[in-house]
């Protein structure tokens, strides 16, 4: 690598100081970033720069991507430099938004960088002219207090000099590069004209050597010359050879300083590293040699108002939260009223509530980055920042909470991160409060609870045991997170309730264990209360997310069978029963018979495993065998409404599978679920889709008929089937067919909310 590409290489994502040589080999920019390619920015031996417009947000960002054929370990060094440069999380270092892999190439994404250095400013005589001597030094404010902070967590920067230092249009100095490339023992890397002289002598980098660097950076601001003067057509090895053995240059007999200025050159810029001051004190002493200046004040004052206006963005960003409650309301009214089908004068209403509700959307997350913009520059300006670092925490606790209604986990995730890492001692230890579990057990029986946490293993939910207590429980302390509890009492079946925990919650529940015989042969109890409905954005038009409360349920544990349809058949006259003989119907063809006839009856034809859930009925022939049913058992049974299905399937604490939040085709019955063509298979064949209450076969296998309705008429189909897709199979999928159809992949399962007869 030239040396050229390799001070490109060094150049920070997004500063647009030096334009590529040439973007004909430039790679192509990654699709899959949802961004939109603006310009290239620099090139290097490991990678390249773009500037890029994230349509959403509405702003541009810098991308670095790695070289296809960039040597070494690049991806993990550009890996390396992101997280180094996260894990600052300073006003004064730009942050990094995301770590994406697209097109097969890693690609890390930044805040776009000012385009105007510290380097700039030294190169135009007249414009650093424009500033006195403390004008220029109170530049140095925020980097030195991000070295403080990367010190403090043993991050060392190893390279840095003015072009390293952008500034921006309110005087904000960012330190940028920390892609770490300090060099091993004996070899020297950096900027020569910056580095400490054990550095020069091919010392490894270390602290002490940011603070010379930092240091020479003062000098030049305080003199206007260089540290180092670079003789004309002087080689990089002359230039590092000639300085390698002097001691630093004394400051020009005709340079007057402030008082307090020379001490903290001379303290920063010894030759032995062991007599350096560190970056606390180097800060110390830049804010005693300001002292006098109006600087403080200044920046005081200003940072003061930024806070003032962050505290007030943060307003508006709640008022913004209040109208978008309400345009939601108005949404979901108006689609309740306009149906699908009617034509496009009828939907003007419904489309401008809609708009209004992406435009809402799209100005509160733009007023959310307004506020964090102020809050961090805010804080940048004063000399303690506990009321910005403040600041910054309460706009990441909103942010937590409005994804956590959303039920965005990813983004919840972020947001609970970056309140551990701002606000750990108030905020971060709410986040892990205690929360509070009381049981009662109906009729005051007696009970064994045996509490066990749900943690991800193999892709699947699994219970780890926490403790055995008894019940009922007046109160038991628990961290936040996900519970199985199985509740034990004498002659009666073992009843499983999934609970999540939020923090600090008080979580009170009240259940009835019911005997074996009372449950039913072939069917589970779901005991009654609040759950998680709706609200998961990879499903299928799923309901809104909301927590309704539901009484005790009994659902059948599997889809209704081949051989029950039969029996049931059996019993009717032969008319009602071709009536009621699977086929096919739908919009295309005519009506299709799969069963033929044996002595007037329809049966199951060769092939047809008994075990099969039953397919190709339509919603009355299920309610017809509900009703047959209901007189057999001596109960009420009934379709489902969808809601119930729901928590049959999911639970209660919000997870996406019967199984938990993650997918694999072995675990449900679906298209990819096997070898060969798809097809039906018996029920319980696939043990993992399993829902916490013991209900089989709700993700896969087949769709379900309930008892619900869409705006359009058509009945609620619930689940996924033998030939369908991943996303169909999560719990919260729903969509619609007709009530007359018959279909290869539609089943259904019956409830009651009565106890089987004694």
């Amino acid at each position: 690598m030239s040396d050229f590409e390799g001070l490109l290489e060094q150049l920070v994502p997004g500063a647009g100081r030096v334009e590529a040589r040439s973007d004909l080999d430039a790679p192509d920019f990654p699709r899959g970033l949802g961004l939109e390619p603006r310009a290239l920015l620099a090139r290097g031996g490991q990678g390249w720069v773009f500037r890029a417009h994230d349509p959403v947000l509405q702003r541009d960002v810098a991308v670095k991507i790695v070289r296809a054929d960039a040597q070494g370990d690049a991806e993990q060094a550009l890996l390396e430099e992101a997280r180094r440069t996260a894990s600052l999380d300073h006003p004064s270092v730009l942050p990094v938004h995301r770590v994406v892999v697209a097109d097969g190439r890693v690609c890390v994404e930044y805040r776009l960088a000012p385009q105007s250095t510290l380097e700039a400013l030294l190169a135009d005589p007249a414009l650093l002219a424009s500033r006195d001597v403390p004008g220029r030094l109170v530049l140095l404010r925020g980097p030195v207090r991000a070295l403080r902070r990367a010190h403090a967590l043993g991050v060392v920067h190893g390279d840095l000099h003015p072009g390293n230092l952008l500034l921006g249009e309110d005087d904000e100095v960012y330190v940028l590069d920390w892609s770490g490339r300090g060099g091993a023992a004996g070899v020297f890397a950096g900027s020569p004209g910056h580095a400490a002289p054990e550095v020069l002598a091919g010392a490894p980098h270390s602290p002490a050597g940011d603070i010379y660097a930092l240091g020479a950076v003062a000098w030049e601001l305080c003199t206007g010359r260089p540290l180092r003067p670079r003789m004309r057509d002087e080689e990089l090895g002359a230039f590092v050879a000639r300085w390698r053995d002097r001691p630093t240059p004394a400051l020009p007999a005709d340079v007057v300083l402030p008082a307090g200025v020379p001490e903290l050159l001379a303290s920063a810029l010894a030759d032995a590293p062991a007599r350096r001051c560190d970056a606390a004190a180097f800060a110390d002493l830049l804010d005693d040699a300001l002292s006098g200046a109006s600087e403080r004040a200044v920046r005081l004052e200003r940072g003061e108002a930024l806070l003032a206006q962050a505290r007030e963005t943060l307003g508006r960003y709640r008022e913004l939260g209040k109208r978008l409650e309400d345009e939601r309301t108005v949404v979901a009214s108006q689609r309740a009223r306009v149906p699908g089908h009617a034509p496009p004068a009828a939907k003007k209403a419904l489309w401008a509530a809609e708009d209004r509700l992406v435009d809402i959307e799209g100005e509160r997350a733009l007023v959310w980055l307004d506020a964090m913009q102020q809050a961090v520059l805010g804080g940048a300006f004063c000399d303690d920042d506990a009321e910005a670092r403040d600041m910054v925490a309460e706009l990441w606790w909103v942010r937590l909470e409005d994804q956590s209604a959303r039920g965005q986990a990813r983004e919840v995730m972020l947001a609970a991160h970056q309140v551990q890492a701002v606000d750990p001692d108030r905020r971060g230890a709410t986040l892990q409060a205690a929360c509070r579990l009381s049981l009662d057990i109906a009729g005051d029986r007696p009970a064994r609870v045996e509490i066990a946490r749900l943690v991800p293993h193999e892709r699947r939910l699994v219970p780890r045991p926490v403790a055995t207590v008894a019940a009922p429980l007046p109160e038991h302390r628990l961290p936040p997170g996900r519970y199985q509890l199985t509740v034990h009492v004498d002659r009666c079946a073992p009843l499983s309730l999934p609970l999540a925990l939020d923090r600090a919650e008080h979580h009170r529940a009240v259940v009835d264990p019911r005997p074996v015989s009372a449950i039913g042969d072939g069917f589970v109890l779901c005991p009654g209360g609040a759950f998680l409905l709706g609200g998961d954005p990879d499903a299928r038009d799923p309901l809104p997310r909301c927590r309704p409360t539901l009484p005790d349920l009994f659902v059948q544990r599997d889809p209704v069978t081949v051989a029950a349809w039969a029996a049931f058949l059996a019993d009717l006259p032969p008319e009602r029963a071709v009536a009621l003989a699977p086929g096919s119907r739908g919009p295309l063809g005519p009506d299709q018979c799969w069963w033929p006839l044996q002595d007037g009856h329809p049966a199951p034809p060769a092939g047809w495993d008994p075990a099969w859930p039953v397919v190709g009925i339509d919603a009355d022939a299920a309610a017809a065998y509900a009703a047959w049913s209901s007189e057999r058992l001596g109960r009420s049974l009934r379709l489902p409404a969808e809601e119930e299905w729901e928590r049959a399937a999911r639970g209660c604490d919000g997870r996406a599978f019967p199984w938990g939040d993650a997918f694999d085709p072995t675990f449900a019955h679906m298209r990819a679920s096997r070898v060969g063509p798809p097809g039906l298979s018996a029920v319980g064949a696939f043990p993992v889709d399993t829902s916490p209450f013991g209900v089989r076969g709700m993700a896969g296998g087949v769709r379900e008929w309930t008892a619900s309705l869409l705006d359009s008429g058509e009945v609620v189909v619930r689940g996924g089937g033998w030939q369908d897709e991943a996303h169909d199979l999560r719990c919260a999928s729903r969509r619609g067919l007709p009530g007359s159809w018959r279909s290869a992949s539609v089943g259904f399962r019956l409830v009651s909310e009565e106890e089987a007869p004694g």
